[in-house]
């Protein structure tokens, strides 16, 4: 920031100049850390809860009489939602079609929906929650006036090779339908545990290692929330969800500057570098998830420099985490699927 004082010509003129500096960065406390590392097993049950699933996503829906609606049941359902009396936009439907247990709604709204029978109408109320995307209805309470036209009773397919086939096992049938599922649930469990273990990584820095940060560096933090927060917004939603993200999410902001601070010191001081092979391994994983166009993606990463700059990060951050757990004191904790799948979901609360 510069800031200039009187100008003539022809004469000499003087000028403040303030900067911000980074601070010293001395990690502490990441060597030998003491890690918990969850050591999931899986089993035949695990598997069979993956295939209830697959089977229940292609169930066929049936309307019964007066049938009353219960857990798994799909409805065909009109309803209007009103805050404080006022109809809101995108709060009315017809004809929509719900699956009780599916969680595609408001938390709350589904289950006062069960025991309905057809013709009933029931005026559900819900409380958006305060994270709730539209920032106009976060954190208020809401009446959805229903009207319950068809209770409709699942029919799951058979699990058959028929089924497999569907479930797109050209050859094998269920048996390597279940071979399939075993082994991306295996890989799946696997991706999870790491992110697991690299978190208590991170937080442990995070708690270990705070320090007085350049402002500047947490305002574009900020700025990158806010603008992630705003997209597909209206005018009038961005002011007002910016006041909120920076008074609502400036620790985070200061833990992401913290901690990348931390990382690139820590990279620095054990000489740990991104190497191509493991950026290439990365985009390698990383490009599956578009199928066909895997190979286009791909070239599209490599040859975009901002993209392939976030990659190499990203890699080097990794990396980085992977040093600390390979030196750390890594207590392995034998747990089954549902126990580790709870406890995240807890640390995530």
């Amino acid at each position: 920031r510069v800031q200039l004082g009187e100008i003539k010509r022809g004469e000499p003129f003087v000028y403040t100049a303030s900067l911000q500096v980074f601070p010293q960065v001395e990690p502490k406390n990441y060597d030998q850390m003491p890690l918990q590392r969850p050591q999931v097993t899986l089993t035949d049950a695990d598997v069979d809860q993956i295939l209830e699933r697959m089977r229940a996503s292609l169930a066929a829906y049936h309307a019964e009489g007066e049938r009353q609606a219960v857990d798994g049941d799909q409805l065909l359902l009109d309803f209007e939602g009103s805050v404080d009396g006022t109809p809101f936009e995108g709060g009315k439907a017809e004809g929509f079609e719900l699956v009780l247990g599916s969680g595609r709604f408001i938390p709350g709204f589904e289950t006062q929906l069960l025991g309905s029978k057809p013709g009933e109408e029931r005026t559900v109320t819900v409380t958006f929650p305060a994270t709730y995307h539209r920032h106009e209805l976060a954190g208020k309470e809401a009446a959805f006036r229903s009207t319950v036209r068809e209770v409709r009773r699942p029919e799951l397919p058979p699990l058959d090779d028929a089924f497999a086939i569907r479930a797109g096992v050209k050859e094998g049938g269920v048996e390597k339908l279940r071979e399939d599922v075993r082994k991306q649930l295996t890989d799946s469990t696997n991706d999870l545990v790491e992110q697991a273990i690299r978190r208590q990584v991170l937080d442990a820095l995070w708690r270990d290692n705070r320090m007085e940060l350049p402002s500047q560096l947490v305002e574009r933090e900020l700025n990158g929330l806010v603008d992630q927060a705003k997209r597909g917004r209206s005018e009038e939603e961005d002011a007002a969800i910016e006041v909120q993200v920076r008074s609502e999410r400036r620790e985070e902001a200061e833990r992401r500057v913290t901690l990348g601070l931390l990382l690139g010191a820590i990279a620095r001081k054990e000489s740990i570098q991104a190497d191509e092979a493991s950026i290439s391994a990365h985009l390698d994983k990383m490009v599956l998830q578009f199928g066909e166009y895997a190979s286009q993606m791909r070239k599209y990463f490599e040859e975009n420099k901002e993209r392939r700059d976030e990659i190499t990060s990203t890699v080097l951050e990794h990396k980085v985490l992977d040093w600390i757990v390979a030196h750390g004191q890594v207590n392995e904790e034998k747990c089954s699927l549902q126990e580790f799948t709870d406890r995240q979901k807890a640390i995530a609360n």
